[in-house]
């Protein structure tokens, strides 16, 4: 079956199409939402509409291999035949029932005419009641075969339905007395090749009862809680909800837990979801029949499960006319719900992947262009490896281990084994700001990136075990000392320099950050000398680099004068370095130094402008640093901002490629990497420096 792909208009009514075609990606709960596209599928009225049904299951001219006919009129012969409907491989058409007319209704028999060869078969539902005898007459006068499949009630309907099936082993169990339940179930009956059968509210029927005698072996679901078919079959599985809403977003969740492609339609009458169920159980367009109102808003629980799958879903259907469904439920359905941080994350990273990532070398490309062509700076890369390891450690997402794996491998490729110092000194292995040849030029060697750098070789080991990747953070961190300025000439003298070169400023981040390095080594192997050099950076910038505000100045000149700009990534630095400072030591001053910190920073940068401006890189460093101090002395403030920042930027996205834009530029890997982590921390994996 091809579903119908664009808008087109008959006199007998048309497909609407509605929504952009925007890749659809991640998103947050904080009122961020993305775009589906949606297709409205109705008729002029409830027998139109299944023809229009009809025409998008089989485009082509008898390309049906059978028909099944129910009455439009009343619910309880054509609950069960949905599944018949898709085993024969044909549409579900419904005509008025006999109280209302004698005849088939001509638009029907048009559309049987088109769809159905001569000679082939159309399935009538209920007896003589329900639909005219007069039917049967009209269609084998046309050259059809016409089967009825009548029991003496709706129940025994429903069990010759299942026999006609050939008895499957797997059972829908759903009230007869009311349409809801069944019509959400049909998809998931013909996805798992199931049969629907029918109980008495909460009495079990005498048909059913025996037809389930008589299968003892089968798979039983009951959709419907205690009040409905649940009641009536208390050993079957349950899927419900406290209502009818609930109800059909329990059976979405419970069978199409991945869903890409969804159905909507009115819950309040049975027509429009009895053909659009069909229609979502068809292979190119298998996904769950959610019930909505008729006006907006979406039932919370319909608009949970959409914004559950809502990182997977590439269309939805919306089955009847405005009058049946309102435009403005069809615009919820479109973009009226939000992804969870988590898909964020996931999508993020997907774009990221997508648009800059050479995995034939496992490195990034070097975009916008720069001195570190054709690959990323170190400091991009070292973003992108803490986002991986970041979505690595997220709830349930261990899938990214070969990733983190490949960032790994990616790192090596930045490492300087011969580095040597200003005065000609050889220092200890560390990494340089580009790729090393040959692959690359190299470039010079700066301590904060060396910082980012240990902090990601130890979020590594902390993943995997590894204990080279222990090694080669204690070796760069070895190689960050010997950047310690020992000129007593040197305005507030000390500090560790930015860069491996002489006259180099000292700034907050080479020191913080570096702070930060060998607390964490010191915590996993209690090497003194880590923590006596930690301490030793984090008293200087605190010495030299502190405002009367609380807040921390970006860096130290050579001549001793101080570069005053606030930085958020600064102030992070030195919250996670005083977080951890505490943790190690008990002393309480440094744990309200983070605190004191913390509060200046979410004061001074709030959730606007000031913020945003500061870009994905140094806010990924301070909300991390901030989680931190959060998990040692809870503070909502520090997520709220998180959460503010994070719902912008998703408003900021290319959405061609999905790469996040500063100022209408994707920045390369530092614009969207960074956001992989921020998403992350949001989504719950566990804050680390």
């Amino acid at each position: 079956m091809t579903p119908w792909p664009k808008r087109i208009l008959t006199g007998l009514g048309f497909v609407a199409f509605l929504g952009t075609f925007l890749t659809m990606v991640g998103g947050t709960p904080a009122g961020a939402t993305t775009t589906v596209p949606v297709q409205r599928i109705y008729g002029i009225d409830a027998i139109g509409t299944s023809i229009v049904v009809s025409e998008a299951e089989f485009p082509a001219a008898g390309s049906a291999k059978a028909v099944v006919l129910a009455r439009s009129d009343f619910f309880a012969d054509a609950l069960a035949g949905g599944p018949l409907a898709a085993k024969l491989g044909g549409p579900l058409l419904i005509t008025p029932g006999a109280s209302l007319s004698t005849t088939l209704d001509p638009r029907v028999q048009a559309e049987i005419q088109r769809v159905l060869p001569v000679g082939d078969t159309v399935y009538i539902l209920g007896g003589d009641l329900a639909l005219s005898p007069n039917i049967d007459t009209q269609l084998q006068a046309l050259g059809y075969v016409t089967q009825r499949i009548a029991g003496a009630d709706e129940y025994g309907t429903a069990v010759d339905i299942a026999e006609a099936e050939g008895n499957p082993t797997t059972i829908f169990e759903a009230t007869g007395l009311s349409f809801q339940d069944a019509l959400s179930a049909v998809p998931a009956a013909i996805k798992e090749h199931g049969a629907i059968l029918l109980t008495d509210g909460t009495t079990q029927a005498p048909e059913t009862a025996a037809y389930l005698a008589a299968n003892p072996g089968d798979t039983r679901y009951a959709i419907g809680g205690p009040l409905a078919a649940y009641g009536a079959d208390p050993t079957a599985t349950p899927v419900y909800g406290q209502d009818l809403y609930e109800t059909s977003a329990a059976v979405a969740s419970t069978f199409f837990p991945s869903a890409t492609v969804f159905g909507a339609a009115t819950g309040t009458n049975f027509p429009d979801a009895l053909s659009g169920g069909v229609f979502m159980g068809e292979p190119g367009t298998q996904g769950p029949m959610l019930l909505v109102e008729p006006f907006g808003p979406l039932p919370p629980t319909i608009d949970s499960y959409l914004s559950g799958v809502a990182s997977e879903l590439t269309q939805g259907y919306l089955f009847g006319g405005p009058v049946a469904v309102s435009d403005d439920v069809l615009s919820e359905l479109s973009v009226g719900f939000a992804p969870t941080d988590e898909q964020e994350a996931m999508a993020s990273y997907e774009s990221l992947q997508e648009s800059l990532y050479e995995a034939s070398v496992q490195l990034y490309q070097g975009l916008p262009s720069s001195s570190c062509d054709p690959y990323s700076c170190l400091w991009p890369f070292t973003n992108a490896m803490a986002g991986t390891e970041y979505l690595d450690a997220s709830p349930g997402r261990s899938s990214y281990a070969p990733d983190v794996a490949a960032r790994l491998n990616g790192l090596l490729a930045y490492v300087d084994p011969d580095e040597v110092s200003p005065s000609g000194g050889a220092q200890p292995r560390a990494f340089e700001s580009a790729v090393a040849p040959p692959e690359g030029p190299g470039g010079s060697t700066y301590y904060d990136d060396n910082a980012w750098s240990a902090l990601d070789l130890i979020d590594a080991y902390r993943l995997t075990g590894n204990p080279t990747d222990l090694t080669l953070a204690q070796d760069t961190f070895n190689f960050v000392v010997t950047g310690w300025d020992t000129s007593q000439t040197d305005g507030c003298p000390g500090g560790v320099f930015w860069e491996d070169v002489s006259g180099s400023q000292r700034n907050t981040t080479a020191n913080a950050g570096n702070a930060e390095v060998g607390l964490e080594l010191y915590q996993l192997t209690e090497n003194s000398a880590d923590l006596t050099w930690a301490e030793q950076m984090y008293q200087w910038v605190n010495t030299c680099l502190e405002s009367p505000y609380g807040l921390y100045y970006d860096h130290v000149n050579p001549g001793g004068s101080v570069d005053t700009t606030m930085w958020s990534y600064n102030q992070g630095t030195m919250i996670g370095a005083g977080a951890l400072l505490y943790e190690i030591t008990g002393i309480q001053t440094y744990l309200t130094a983070a605190e004191d910190t913390a509060a200046a920073a979410v004061s001074y940068f709030g959730t606007g402008t000031t913020l945003q401006d500061q870009g994905p890189a140094f806010n990924a460093i301070y909300f991390r640093d901030l989680f931190v101090l959060g998990q040692i002395q809870p503070n909502t403030t520090y997520t709220a901002e998180a959460q503010a920042y994070a719902t912008y930027m998703w408003t900021q996205r290319d959405t061609s490629s999905g790469l996040f834009l500063q100022n209408g530029q994707t920045n390369g890997v530092n614009g969207t990497a960074p956001m992989v982590e921020i998403y992350s921390l949001l989504a719950g994996s566990t804050p680390r420096p």
